[in-house]
């Protein structure tokens, strides 16, 4: 083999190498590109799925008298199923009373009944 030849195979080694490596690092940052984008959805997602507002439709009212003892949060309890947020009920409990936190006994509550849950 001439000193020519020698150069020449060296050369496309080279380059074969330098393509490579070219070709490895697009595929990484491809994948990398593809990574951050299926990231970014599926976070947008579980941003879209868990702020989705729970808006609670009830018909009627019904009257709590207060027993001592009672909290909001228990009222709540007793009245909502397992569908329901005992917060937002409680929530809903004071819009109803035009009432804070505070209740007393012999006080009588009007307690939102539930139809169903819109999503």
């Amino acid at each position: 083999m001439t000193q020519q030849q020698i150069i020449r195979r060296t050369a496309m080694k080279r380059r074969q190498r330098a393509e490579y490596r070219q070709r490895e690092r697009n595929r990484r940052i491809s994948n990398l590109f593809k990574a951050i984008a299926i990231s970014a959805i599926l976070l947008t997602l579980a941003v879209l799925w868990f702020s989705r507002p729970n808006v609670y439709a009830f018909e009627t009212t019904t009257t709590h008298i207060v027993q001592r003892n009672d909290t909001l949060w228990n009222i709540a309890e007793q009245h909502s199923d397992h569908r329901h947020d005992t917060r937002q009920v409680v929530f809903l409990i004071q819009q109803l009373n035009d009432t804070s936190a505070t209740i007393f006994p012999n006080q009588a509550l009007q307690i939102p009944v539930f139809s169903i849950l819109i999503d």
